[in-house]
């Protein structure tokens, strides 16, 4: 682990995360050129039907059943957040020249909010009266394939 930054060192090889986004993006290529009469008729990375099953009728407010991994994915383990340390918030803090630019950073660390988020944070949606910001939550990615 890196001290300063919290992140591991990388290993050798791809990351099965990576690994798993090269996969969907594949199968994705070649779902979407049969549709128009090119390319080869044969998908390389093949479906999990089993998934596709599962998630055919779902409720969203149900949660997920569990499902085999498809053939050719590896096992990506859930990543934990990594939070910055006491010392260097401080650090970060007190570099900030001005209350101007320590409000927003403070503003935006307290309100839990993703850095997508906040990116898309406009003068329309503060409300300078009541002290409040409006952040548009992030659309939830797509499923993806496979």
């Amino acid at each position: 682990m890196n001290p300063k930054t919290g992140k591991r060192v990388l290993a050798a090889g791809y990351a099965p995360a990576t690994i798993g986004r090269n996969l969907s993006a594949v199968h994705g290529f070649y779902a979407f050129h049969p549709h128009f009469g090119r390319g080869p008729v044969l998908n390389p990375v093949p479906k999990n039907r089993a998934r596709l099953a599962m998630l055919a009728h779902r409720s969203p407010l149900e949660a997920p059943g569990r499902h085999r991994r498809g053939r050719l994915r590896p096992k990506v383990s859930v990543r934990q957040p990594r939070a910055i340390p006491d010392a260097q918030w401080e650090e970060l803090f007190t570099r900030m020249r001005c209350a101007r630019d320590r409000a927003p950073l403070a503003c935006y660390v307290s309100s839990g909010a993703r850095a997508t988020e906040l990116l898309g944070v406009g003068l329309a949606d503060v409300d300078w009266r009541k002290g409040r910001l409006w952040v548009v939550r992030e659309v939830p990615p797509q499923l993806g394939s496979g």
